[in-house]
């Protein structure tokens, strides 16, 4: 198969901030992981990325610096973002992709809307459109808003019947390590008081909220006792102001640029202030609790949604009043015992870190494989073995608290008798099978499926690949015991080639000979 072109239209810039281009590097990175090859058209604005992504190494074509003063004034809310005319950005774009076979560009761009995807279309294979805002109508094969609360019916107006739409956190992009950290990440926050704080306000940061969060901080009560750690990009314009009072305030202070652990830093903190936005998301697949404050009004929806969840405190508008008050009510609330531990578990279940493995499938052909499972999978099989009430077709019908399974799931993967593997569809995990050797030749095969998986075929390929392993593992017999009730489940075997051959204990059992590789 010839190699995927991808191509990705966003701009940052002082106004626009860095988290597009960011996002869509994210997802670049995992599309070439996957043998696609990526390219980045971007505007040169002040404050743009065109550095960053050659240093990613991504070719990254740099469109004209627009003229000073002249902005567009008809299109979207935020046309003027753009810094010109739509049909000047989409000639110039015309111009840069002509004599290239792009197979999908991505836009990610809030100042183009159908007139500008249209005028692409002839240039490229499909488009996906990444929006946040639901304000403007699209002319695109895929749309992704990954916001939590936003419905597939809020497009209805905007899109065309046949546009596939991917909505909702689950396809949050977010970067490997978010996804390989949560395991154990999620174990660590069942007992945790409040001491280390991140304060992460977008890479700009342009109004400083950063600064005024600081200054609340210093007035609670129990400041002194506070670690708190200051992520901001190297060019937000207050950085040198807040280095200089650096040393002023009472708790001990880190101010860190241009991070590249920052799931390190989430894992250690106890509690994040942040605004919306792509980080929202790797605060919930690390279990994060976050105090949130918003610094632009398309954030505020999300905000609200996320607040209602119990996933996160919205203090307000960096704009408003009294959001300070609110930030040391917080942290006075959240100094109770428990109450880190109950919100981390509600963040969690908001966004699982598998996100831009969901994408890249969707863009690119993917198999399905499977692979030996790794601690970093324990999170997965916790979940998957509850979703939609799998459980109940399961003999212990009690799922144990999650440190207890990760406890047992680490001896799982040192054991002599048990084999785990993860089935998944390029890089994206979608459940398990797991051999137990009961004898010399055989053993007793188990399945289990993430929920959004099921009745899709991924379940009998990953019983068609087991038993391919168990061959090399020379077993002669594999057996399993279903439900009665569990008939989906039951086809499946079946049509692997299992066939009933009696009941045990309340369960049908299933037995099948073991056919060696050719």
């Amino acid at each position: 198969m010839a190699t995927a072109l991808i191509a990705f239209r966003a701009d940052a810039s002082l106004e626009i901030g860095s988290g597009h281009v960011v996002r869509c590097l994210t997802l670049a990175k995992a599309l070439r992981a996957a043998g696609a090859e990526c390219l980045f058209l971007t505007r040169d604005l002040e404050g743009n990325l065109c550095d960053r992504i050659r240093s990613e190494g991504f070719t990254c074509h740099l469109l004209p610096a627009p003229m000073a003063g002249v902005e567009p004034t008809v299109g979207p809310a935020h046309a003027r973002w753009a810094k010109v005319s739509w049909e000047q950005d989409a000639q110039e774009c015309q111009l840069a992709l002509k004599d290239r076979a792009v197979d999908w560009l991505v836009v990610d761009h809030y100042a183009f809307d159908r007139n500008w995807q249209s005028a692409l279309r002839p240039y490229v294979g499909q488009v996906m459109v990444w929006d946040d805002l639901a304000d403007r109508a699209h002319d695109c094969d895929v749309l992704l808003d990954q916001n939590l609360g936003t419905k597939s019916e809020d497009y209805d107006p905007l899109l065309s019947d046949e546009v596939k739409r991917l909505i909702g956190p689950k396809y949050a992009q977010l970067r490997p390590e978010f996804a390989a950290q949560r395991a154990e990440a999620l174990v660590s926050r069942s007992d945790r008081s409040l001491k280390r704080i991140l304060i992460a306000m977008g890479g700009v940061d342009q109004h400083n909220a950063t600064g005024q969060i600081l200054e609340a901080l210093e007035s609670w009560h129990n400041a002194s006792s506070l670690e708190v750690s200051v992520v901001l990009g190297g060019q937000a314009p207050h950085l040198e102001a807040l280095a200089k009072k650096a040393d002023s305030f009472q708790f001990a202070l880190e101010i860190a640029t241009d991070v590249t652990d920052m799931g390190h830093r989430m894992v250690e903190a106890d509690l994040a202030i942040g605004a919306v936005g792509g980080t929202t998301w790797e605060r919930c697949a690390l279990g994060l609790p976050t105090l949130m404050l918003t610094i632009a009004a398309n954030q505020i929806p999300a905000a609200h949604a996320l607040g209602q969840t119990g996933a996160a405190i919205l203090l307000g508008d960096e704009t408003s009043e009294h959001w300070q008050e609110a930030l040391i009510n917080a942290l006075d609330h959240l100094s109770a015992p428990d109450a880190l531990s109950q919100m981390s578990e509600v963040a969690a279940g908001i966004s699982d870190g598998d996100g831009t493995a969901r994408l890249v499938r969707e863009l690119l052909q993917a198999e399905v494989s499977l692979r030996p499972a790794t601690q970093e999978d324990a999170r997965r099989v916790w979940e998957w073995r509850r979703e939609g009430g799998a459980n109940r077709y399961y003999r212990s019908q009690q799922e144990p608290p999650y440190p207890d399974h990760w406890n047992w799931f680490q001896r799982a993967l040192r054991s002599q008798t048990m084999r785990f593997w993860v089935v998944q569809q390029g890089a994206l995990p979608l459940g398990y099978v797991r051999l137990d050797l009961t004898d010399a030749d055989r053993a007793f095969v188990s399945l289990c499926l993430a929920e959004d998986a099921r009745g899709r075929g991924i379940g009998l390929s990953g019983l068609v690949l087991a038993e391919a392993i168990a061959s090399d593992l020379k077993l002669t017999y594999l057996d399993a015991e279903i439900h009665p009730d569990n008939h989906a489940s039951a086809r499946v075997f079946e049509k692997a080639g299992y066939a009933q051959t009696g009941e045990n204990e309340g369960f049908n059992v299933y037995q099948r000979k073991v056919q060696a590789r050719t």
